[in-house]
């Protein structure tokens, strides 16, 4: 009788809980936090660019959690760069290293940034068949990058040195230096071995330029020398072996490169950020969504975003982050109109709710925080995919179909 008394009391209160159950959270619950916008004649116009251009005002750090290579996103900077001027903004992060954004940086005091930009590149991708710069490739970010200096912002790069830049940044160490001409021999013959790295990892995926590099005895002895020429010679030869070791990471202990990098951006933030003098600098960050992300993220570790959170939270002022999804989409190939939504995959059911928001013309902003109110309090359940969003995301945009950037560069055979 015991027995049966308990299975039966169990049952009851499975089915209790069972009925007391909240709904799946739907595209009708979402609708109402919902807004529109557009980007016409350089400037944001409608409901979401009001609620977005009011939030922007009263946050000290605003993070644009992209994808990249898109036009849209690049455009889209290029229109907020003033209006984050006008909001007393004026650090602007990217995602590539500190002395690539130095390098930026001197390209843009070129009268045609465009052009200086596309020879750059070009040029680059002449001698050693990649692009030395990740992000700044195209006629968009050409024009978002101009309008950044234009409104006076001083450019942060928060990454590793990329792989396609160790040429450029071999020679950028050298022309730092004090009267190199002793070593121009030894400098001469080691910018011809740096080239054939590309050449050897073009003729062979495994052979990794990063690996060469480290394994080049006398490639680092005379960096050493060059570092001991220059006044911050150091700190770039640093970067260059520190940006290799990521790499080599990346496939051989995968945790030590995300864990390494994600402890890379941070530590460059706070140096700039110390360097400022000011005592709450407002600062744009537009890198990849994962590393603006709040929280533990998909890359297993704590990112900039999370940092930048805690940061404005012990300073008493507001982080802003907003990230992207796309509904429809450009097919660069055929040039048609696809939907997301027609996909039969985990992920887009997972995500129906969010991108069944999406508009063919407009740009669409949702505010993620009621909807992670309902999760929180128990009255909508959430995907996993939806949850990610809602802990490291006050705002989503959902674009309309818009194509990549256009190349600013002579493209090479590789």
């Amino acid at each position: 009788m015991k027995r049966i008394t308990s299975f039966l009391f169990g049952t009851f209160v499975a089915l209790s809980c069972l009925a007391q159950r909240p709904d799946t959270v739907s595209i009708a619950d979402i609708a109402p936090y919902v807004y529109t916008f557009n980007l016409e004649n350089g400037k944001l116009k409608g409901e979401g660019a009001d609620i977005l251009i009011s939030e922007i005002r009263e946050s000290q750090f605003f993070l644009l959690g992209e994808y990249h290579y898109d036009s849209g996103i690049s455009n889209l900077t290029e229109v907020l760069l003033p209006i984050l001027a006008d909001a007393d903004y004026d650090h602007f992060a990217v995602e590539v290293g500190p002395y690539s954004a130095e390098k930026l940086a001197e390209l843009g005091k070129e009268k045609n940034i465009e052009e200086a930009l596309h020879d750059f590149y070009s040029d680059q991708l002449a001698l050693t068949g990649r692009q030395p710069i990740p992000f700044f490739s195209g006629k968009e970010d050409a024009a978002f990058f101009e309008t950044a200096l234009d409104e006076g912002f001083d450019i942060w790069g928060l990454d590793q040195e990329y792989l396609g830049g160790f040429l450029f940044l071999f020679d950028e160490l050298w022309q730092s230096a004090y009267q190199p001409n002793d070593l121009l021999s030894e400098y001469e013959a080691a910018r011809e071995r740096i080239k054939q790295f590309y050449i050897n990892n073009a003729e062979d995926d495994e052979n990794e330029v990063y690996n060469q590099l480290l394994a080049d005895e006398r490639l680092i002895k005379l960096m050493d020398k060059l570092a001991k020429k220059s006044c911050d010679g150091d700190d770039r030869v640093d970067e260059i072996l520190r940006s290799s070791e990521i790499y080599r990471d990346w496939k051989g202990d995968l945790m030590e490169n995300l864990e390494g990098r994600a402890a890379l951006m941070k530590e460059h933030f706070r140096e700039y950020y110390q360097c400022t003098r000011q005592l709450e600098p407002k600062v744009f960050i537009k890198m990849g969504a994962m590393h603006t992300a709040r929280g533990f993220t998909g890359n297993s570790c704590y990112e900039l975003g999370n940092m930048v959170h805690e940061l404005a939270n012990m300073n008493g002022t507001n982080d802003l982050n907003v990230t992207f999804a796309t509904r429809y989409y450009l097919d660069e190939e055929t040039g048609e109109i696809g939907d997301n939504l027609t996909y039969e995959s985990d992920w887009v059911r997972n995500m129906t709710p969010l991108l069944a928001q999406g508009q063919l013309d407009e740009w669409v902003l949702i505010d993620l925080r009621p909807i992670k109110k309902m999760w929180v309090n128990r009255e909508r359940t959430m995907t996993y995919q939806l949850k990610y969003l809602l802990r490291n995301n006050d705002y989503i945009i959902i674009m309309p179909p818009l194509p990549e950037v256009t190349p600013n560069y002579v493209a090479v055979d590789q």
